[in-house]
């Protein structure tokens, strides 16, 4: 039983870690995509959702 424990405490030590390392490098991106989000939906509050968050990746996609 123990020799299964090692590999899956590294595997899912793994896992937490990259999940972590990628939140953290993407938090500016979803930052700026909420920000431009919620000012969109104020600005044009009979958009639907779907065609708000296309323009707010059409918008971080031309900012990049």
């Amino acid at each position: 039983m123990k020799t299964y424990l090692t590999p899956l405490a590294i595997l899912v030590g793994s896992i937490i870690i990259s999940i972590s390392v990628y939140l953290a490098i993407t938090s500016e991106e979803r930052a700026r995509f909420n920000h431009c989000f919620e000012n969109l939906s104020k600005k044009y509050p009979d958009a639907s959702l779907e065609d708000t968050k296309k323009l707010c990746k059409n918008l971080q996609y031309l900012e990049n």
